[in-house]
């Protein structure tokens, strides 16, 4: 999720702009850069074209015990 900060964080446009392009609303995104809170998949895919990045899902790694 770092990335997605970060692309949010190097784009030319305001959070505003961003909501408003990716039809998601202000205040998910506001608590997603403040740590608050992570993004749905959802949010991820509506972003995505707006911030020009490509979203990958990979299936975690399971950890031994």
């Amino acid at each position: 999720m770092d990335q997605v900060r970060d692309a949010i964080g190097a784009s030319d446009l305001s959070l505003y702009a961003i909501a408003k392009a990716a039809e998601i609303y202000l205040s998910t995104l506001t608590r997603f850069m403040s740590g608050e809170r992570g993004l749905s998949i959802d949010a991820l895919e509506k972003l995505a074209p707006v911030l020009r990045l490509e979203i990958i899902v990979t299936e975690k790694k399971k950890t031994k015990k």
